[in-house]
């Protein structure tokens, strides 16, 4: 029946008795007439019904979770096909990226390692030079769209200090998000790598400068008297390109730890001091440091150790240990709340 208003087409249907149960308010049908052919770089996709659907046409349906049951005269949507039923309830993003790396059709959008929708097309704009990527995303993701959202494309990476991300060798190069704040927001352009991110835990998040960066990486330990006090979450050029600026986060209990004049060192590695008449000094912070590399600290004692520091405080990183540094021993005391209810900074 044509129906003017709407400006759509009312098909009725009748189920027969003994399937009606399988039909509820969650239930979505699709058109299964004929043959559909869909194809890309990455295979043919053939999809159809049964043979008398393929000559007759047809109708098909799928229900994702139960529903209420319904009466007779419950009007559905009749979607093109079952991709277009599947994602009739999720939220459509546009990504752009300047390089291809793998995209294509069908590709996954992760968010903290868990799938949370994929790649329904890819197709090039700005005469071949941009890709630009349309994604389906799970209907509770779109709490994640914010105006500072990001999204990046995650590869494998090989170097000397290590490997990421192997798991993209078996299943292919994924899309990762890093949620952001504001307004919401569909279309986004891709950053080249992975964000550096303020680490959200409870700690005291500073950045360290050095001239190399070394064999250090993201995830690297941060020890105080070998014991892990933090981590490296991140790194990135200066805006100069002088210097490496490595973003740590310092764990909420050692925080009273960190002072205005502590000092910063590169652990990694086994450090060779000494002569052929003085002897030869070999040094590793710990096994863990030597193997995966780290950063040790040292603070002054308490007349020179100086005031604690709040979040973004820079310190240089240096490339290796004075002796003096190892002498120190000073006594710090956990911030705690005198009877008067004010901070005290334990000295």
């Amino acid at each position: 029946m044509l129906r003017e208003k709407e400006d759509d087409i009312l098909l009725t249907c009748i189920i027969k008795k003994q399937y009606a149960d399988l039909v509820y308010s969650t239930s979505r049908f699709y058109n299964v007439s004929g043959i559909e052919v869909n194809a890309d770089f990455s295979g043919i996709k053939i999809q159809t019904g049964s043979m008398e659907t393929i000559l007759a046409g047809g109708i098909s349906f799928f229900t994702p979770e139960k529903g209420e049951n319904v009466i007779d005269g419950k009007t559905y949507p009749l979607y093109d096909d079952y991709e277009a039923a599947e994602n009739s309830d999720r939220v459509k993003i546009t990504i752009h990226f300047n390089r291809s790396d793998g995209l294509k059709k069908g590709v996954l959008v992760k968010y903290h390692g868990i799938e949370i929708g994929k790649v329904s097309n890819v197709f090039y704009e700005n005469n071949m030079e941009t890709i630009t990527v349309e994604a389906m995303l799970e209907k509770d993701a779109a709490t994640l769209l914010r105006d500072t959202t990001h999204f990046w494309l995650v590869r494998p990476e090989f170097s000397l200090v290590g490997t990421q991300h192997l798991d993209t060798l078996f299943g292919g190069p994924y899309i990762a998000i890093a949620p952001g704040d504001g307004a919401l927001r569909v279309e986004y352009s891709a950053l080249q790598e992975a964000p550096v991110i303020v680490d959200k835990r409870p700690g005291l998040n500073i950045v360290l400068e050095t001239e190399d960066l070394f064999s250090l990486k993201t995830g690297d330990h941060v020890y105080y008297r070998k014991v892990v006090v933090g981590e490296v979450i991140g790194y990135k050029l200066s805006p100069s390109f002088q210097k490496v600026l490595l973003n740590v986060i310092i764990y909420k209990p050692f925080m009273p730890v960190i002072r205005e004049n502590t000092k910063f060192w590169n652990a990694s590695g086994i450090h060779v001091s000494g002569g052929v008449l003085s002897g030869l000094s070999v040094s590793t912070e710990s096994i863990e440091g030597l193997l995966a590399g780290g950063i040790s600290l040292a603070t002054p004692n308490n007349d020179k150790m100086g005031d604690t520091v709040t979040d973004g405080e820079h310190f240089p990183l240096y490339g290796e240990v004075e002796d003096a540094w190892l002498k120190w021993s000073p006594e710090i005391m956990p911030e705690e709340k005198n009877a008067e209810g004010e901070k005290r900074k334990g000295v």
